[in-house]
């Protein structure tokens, strides 16, 4: 069975390769949540041949001007580095990527990254490898811009430092990587805020949840986030029999909703990581005991109503 790449990365590559006017081979069409993973590595492996190592890491800059991708909003919107390399692997986990990133903290101020086959002794390739850590390192700096930097492991030479990849990058022995920041500061909760009545607390979590339905949400998040105090809103919540749970779990289940009738080109898969769950089989569980239906009975439900 043949292993899948992720279509947003392929339409990444595309504005990527626009950016530096290169003109590459046919490229595969990418509407859809998947391509073959060999219709990416052909992309990168053009690239490398062609224009060298720093033309791959470089495709990564195009994030912040292509169009939106709803996967690459999920991955920016990361508060920290564990928070973006908790979402990277939740992705890897539902696309049941072959290739992944491994990613451990470093004392503090530094993450080790190591491009891995699960399925094998084989390294990825090369030209994968560098796609892949280019997009983390640019997502990384924008959460910790301060101090960042990241080079091979290892090795003296730096690769992107000042929002710039180095002039000079040489391919590196193995797929193992440092990315070193200055940790940011933990703000002190602001003052606890005025109003009380249910509805607009419960809408103002629902509204907070939404904007980032992937994020790993806490009643300390929560609480930061609406203004007030942990305690306060523990009581406020009890006061009315609410449930922070049913809350997030509520939000999550509209994001899906949502993609579910208006976005038929998205797998199941990248839906359930789009509305934060850990995998495919999480979300249908989620979705059916909120709906009384799975998440393919209710598309298709709407689609034949759309269809009348």
């Amino acid at each position: 069975m043949e292993d899948f790449a992720s279509a947003a990365m392929i339409r990444l590559i595309r504005a990527g390769m626009r950016a530096q006017k290169l003109t590459p081979p046919e490229l595969p069409e990418a509407a859809g949540a998947h391509v073959p993973l060999s219709s990416k590595r052909q992309i990168a492996t053009w690239l490398l041949d062609h224009h060298g190592p720093r033309s791959i890491l470089r495709i990564a800059d195009a994030v912040w001007t292509m169009p939106v991708e709803p996967i690459l909003r999920a991955l920016i919107m990361a508060q920290d580095m564990a928070d973006l390399f908790s979402r990277w692997t939740r992705l890897e986990r539902v696309n049941h990527s072959s290739h992944r990133i491994l990613a451990r903290p470093e004392g503090d101020g530094a993450f080790y990254l190591r491009h891995v086959n699960m399925r094998g002794p084989s390294k990825p390739h090369l030209a994968e490898t560098l796609s892949v850590i280019g997009l983390v390192t640019v997502l990384a700096e924008r959460i910790a811009p301060e101090g960042f930097r990241m080079q091979p492991a290892g090795a003296d030479a730096v690769w992107r430092m000042d929002g710039q990849w180095c002039a000079e990058i040489q391919t590196p022995d193995e797929p193992e990587f440092i990315l070193h920041y200055q940790p940011a500061l933990i703000a002190a909760p602001p003052a606890e805020s005025a109003g009380d009545r249910r509805a607009t607390l419960s809408d103002q979590l629902r509204e907070i949840v939404l904007a980032d339905p992937v994020r790993r949400w806490s009643v300390g998040d929560l609480s930061l986030a609406c203004g007030m105090s942990r305690r306060s809103l523990q009581r406020r919540l009890a006061r009315y029999g609410a449930s922070m749970s049913q809350i997030i779990a509520q939000a999550r289940m509209e994001v899906g909703a949502d993609f579910l009738i208006r976005h038929p080109e998205k797998s199941l898969a990248e839906i359930s990581f789009l509305c934060g769950f850990s995998d495919q089989a999480h979300f249908n569980r989620a979705f059916k005991s909120f709906t009384a239906t799975t998440p393919g009975e209710y598309r298709k439900a709407f689609q034949a109503s759309a269809a009348g």
